[in-house]
């Protein structure tokens, strides 16, 4: 079985939180798709495609409940229903960061496991929701090793794409930083 696809509005629910909970912030009551989507970045269309499951929040002519809208993204994305990570290979240093990061995301139950020589026997034995592997040295071991263990999702950072039979993300961090330098190329090169 392939990685998980995950669709183009799965992927835009995340923004679609983070707005709508800027919008309650600042008291708005309503949106409309279109202002919406000025705030995204999208057409109102696609809004409109997105937000089609969350019917009660939205009324043609009024917009869409924010808090409605904002409750309904919210159950859907997990938010607060106290989901348990472990992140692979993290740095002493930047566990309490990466702890803070993630607790604002509705992850309650984290550990840490730091790479060292038992680490493929460690991840067998995980029981937990979310897998966040930040370093692998050998990716073929950590596959097989997450097929044994308990974890129903994995959010991969490293350099090599996981193929496994639960959700996974890959989100390499080298691949980001690349495409961060080619952007500013291309708008330097815009700018001449």
């Amino acid at each position: 079985m392939k990685t998980a696809y995950i669709s183009a509005g799965a992927k835009r629910l995340p923004r679609y939180f983070r707005t709508l909970r800027e919008c309650l912030m600042n008291g708005e009551i309503k949106i409309s798709s279109s202002v919406l989507a000025k705030k995204l970045d999208i057409t109102p269309s696609q809004v409109r495609a997105d937000l089609n499951r969350y019917s009660g929040a939205g009324l043609q002519g009024y917009g869409y409940n924010v808090k409605t809208l904002y409750t309904e993204i919210s159950r859907d994305l997990g938010v607060g229903d106290g989901m348990s990570a472990v992140i692979i290979g993290a740095e002493p240093s930047n566990a309490p960061h990466l702890a803070t990061w993630l607790e604002g995301r509705g992850i309650s139950d984290m550990r840490f496991i730091l790479f060292d020589e038992g680490i493929y026997s460690k991840v067998e034995k995980l029981d937990c929701d979310i897998a966040l592997i930040l370093y692998c040295d050998d990716k073929e071991k950590m596959q097989s090793a997450l097929r044994q263990s308990g974890v129903k999702g994995v959010w991969n950072m490293t350099q090599s794409d996981f193929d496994l039979d639960i959700p996974t993300v890959n989100l390499p961090v080298g691949d980001i930083l690349s495409a961060l330098m080619y952007e500013i190329k291309q708008n330097e090169k815009g700018e001449k």
